[in-house]
């Protein structure tokens, strides 16, 4: 029965050679992969929705442009909807205009106030009555378009058909238990939901046009992993390996494409990674996308994809307050060939080495690992860390005062200053990357080569990182002052930079620029032109930036394996003058450093065994979400032997 369901399905090659595109512009063609997915986009079954899941670099823009054109062409699709991050809509719009010339003219932009309540109702209009094919705007400008009562209650019913049938096996259960709770309280938080939204369409559908009134009929979505935090109504909420978010921008999304998917529109999303969090984020996308397909194959349910693919079991961990161990529950995916050909129904996954793309080569074939000695300052720090983890984890201290995300913090922190953040300027892994931006930016003097170095912690102009998903990390404690040099950690390092003799003018920070398109599409260019040749930032994806890029500075651990990826992606991309690139990483010997990057790989690695659809692996370990350690992980690293964990 198992085979007969879930070892059914067989990989279907897409041809795209036979495609002609009328009216692309002379010196433009796609390569055979971006055809492939054109001719899946057009040849799709009608139960798996197509997705591109191509590494950063290889063309997904074009590849979404020319589907949509092709489509609109054949009289397929009428009217084209591309939602895309903020900063790259002006990005999309010139690349259709410079692709397909003709199509010029009925392009439509949102721009940055198009949302505002005082432009929206006008917008909107335009949009409807313009006889515009293709609509152009950002993730959030999409969840700014209002749709009608009966289209949002379609879909929350979907959520509450399930929910009743979750709690009618629960009541079934003497007692109900904690479950049953868990799921009244979601049931009643979804009717409350329904209850304000009913209130606000009156007035929203009264004084501008809906989401149905403007007749897409095709919706192409970029950057698809900000819509993966999805509600999802599972048992197995507190599961290590489960990600149930409950991200308005997520939910919004779900109804707008499940309105289109009855109107039998056609939907294509595309990321170079659409696994960020969890492994649960596999369901999410096939809940997206193949809906029908899950239901034939009898996954009704998350709970019913993770009990086809996966197995709960126990595992001792160190409690948050560490006042002692408790026991959790982790998943373990297994069948991971079964899983894998039934998401690439949907997925059409293009690997780097499979591109054909000239792509440019690390150096040395590897990361290159910078260290910097610890100082005694450090050293005392850590042991300073360890005692607190040991305080807290006898239940000595406040939660309040002290807990272990500060500690992890404070870690994170000790290794970007090799020090305690109290203000004393030392030797730190800040001034090796200033050394190595200053080496590079002086051997390619002739040719303006340019530079890119990414760190989260002292971002400018605020104190936290919003994630796309509005997610956020928040560094605790001495980020907040913003009174210590090296705290400021952009400061410090241009400031190094500038007196080594780098002009101002040539160094930019990317936060100044982000909130700004046309700002940031003017840094873009003098990026790629080598008038700024040293860029510092934190949020890379989109970046199109590779012109130039001889060296990458990995300043601080990701916080995510994805982030890793995304980084990384701005410099091997095709496009690029130099053949050889460089990829630092920076270590601070004797701080947490090393050991994040080592859990960052691991995470990689299952990542990749995922997307690569190996049929000799059967089971991967589901936790692969953001990078936390643990009371144990600190008291090994503090003792200086790793190895013990």
């Amino acid at each position: 029965v198992y085979n007969n369901t879930f070892g059914c399905f067989v990989l279907r090659k897409y041809d795209g050679h036979f495609l002609t595109f009328p009216g692309m512009s002379a010196g433009h063609s796609l390569r055979p992969f971006q055809a492939d997915g054109v001719a899946r986009v057009l040849l799709h079954n009608p139960d798996s929705h197509p997705a591109f899941i191509w590494p950063t670099g290889a063309g997904k823009t074009y590849g979404g442009i020319a589907a949509a054109e092709k489509l609109l062409q054949l009289g397929i699709s009428n009217k084209v909807i591309f939602a895309v991050p903020g900063h790259l809509v002006t990005q999309w719009v010139d690349d259709y205009r410079r692709l397909f010339p003709g199509r010029a003219d009925q392009i439509l932009c949102a721009g940055k106030d198009s949302m505002k309540a005082s432009e929206r109702a006008v917008f909107l209009s335009r949009a409807a009555t313009g006889g515009y094919r293709v609509v152009i705007m950002s993730h959030t400008q999409l969840k700014a378009i209002p749709v009608t009562l009966e289209t949002f209650k379609a879909t929350v019913q979907e959520y509450l058909d399930e929910l009743d049938a979750k709690i009618a096996d629960e009541q079934a259960v003497k007692g109900g238990g904690m479950n049953l709770k868990k799921l009244m309280a979601q049931r009643q938080n979804l009717i409350a939901k329904l209850e304000d939204r009913a209130e606000n369409t009156k007035q929203d559908s009264a004084a501008t046009v809906t989401f149905e009134e403007l007749g897409f009929d095709m919706f192409v979505g970029d950057e698809a992993h900000a819509w993966k935090n999805l509600q999802l109504v599972t048992r197995r909420g507190n599961v290590q390996g489960v990600r149930s978010g409950n991200n308005q921008i997520s939910q919004d999304f779900l109804v707008k494409i499940r309105y289109m998917q009855r109107m039998k529109g056609r939907i294509l999303l595309a990321t170079a990674t659409p696994i960020a969090n969890a492994l649960s984020e596999l369901y999410v996308f096939a809940f997206y996308l193949q809906k029908d397909l899950l239901r034939k194959q009898g996954i009704i349910s998350a709970d019913a994809f993770f009990g086809a693919f996966s197995r709960t079991y126990s595992t001792v961990e160190m409690e948050p307050s560490c006042a002692g161990y408790r026991v959790t529950t982790a998943l373990e995916y297994g069948n991971i060939p079964e899983l894998a050909h039934m998401v690439y129904q949907s997925w059409h996954v293009t690997r780097v080495e499979d591109l054909g793309l000239k792509l440019p080569t690390m150096v040395t074939g590897q990361e290159i690992v910078v260290q910097t000695p610890a100082a005694a300052e450090l050293k005392a720090y850590i042991k300073n860390i360890d005692a607190r983890t040991k305080a807290i984890r006898r239940g000595k201290v406040d939660s309040k005062t002290d807990n272990m995300l500060k500690v992890c913090s404070d870690g994170r922190w000790a290794s970007l200053v090799n020090g305690p953040p109290d203000g004393t300027i030392r030797d730190t892994k800040l001034d090796r990357v200033a050394e190595k931006i200053l080496f590079h930016y002086r051997e390619t003097m002739e040719l303006r080569g340019t530079q890119l170095a990414f760190c989260d912690l002292g971002v400018p102009t605020a104190e936290k990182i919003v994630e796309k998903d509005d997610t956020e990390i928040v560094d605790e404690g001495i980020t907040q002052e913003g009174e210590i040099a090296q705290a400021r950690v952009y400061d410090y390092i241009r400031s190094k930079l500038i007196e080594s003799g780098i002009p101002r003018e040539e160094i930019a920070f990317l936060q100044h620029y982000q909130r700004e398109p046309k700002k940031l599409r003017e840094l873009l260019r003098q990026v790629n032109s080598g008038e700024v040749r040293v860029m510092l930032g934190s949020a890379p994806t989109g970046l199109n930036v590779q012109e130039r890029l001889v060296a990458l500075h990995h300043i601080d651990p990701v916080w995510r394996p994805d982030w890793k990826t995304q980084r990384d992606g701005r410099i091997l991309r095709q496009g690029n003058m130099f053949s050889e690139v460089y990829i630092y990483i920076y270590l601070t010997e004797g701080s947490f450093d090393a050991y994040m990057w080592g859990l960052i790989r691991k995470k990689l690695h299952v990542i990749h065994q995922i997307l690569s659809g190996n049929p000799q692996i059967r089971k991967i370990d589901g936790d692969i979400g953001e990078v936390v350690l643990r009371a144990s992980e600190i008291q090994a690293l503090a003792s200086g032997n790793p190895l013990i964990i």
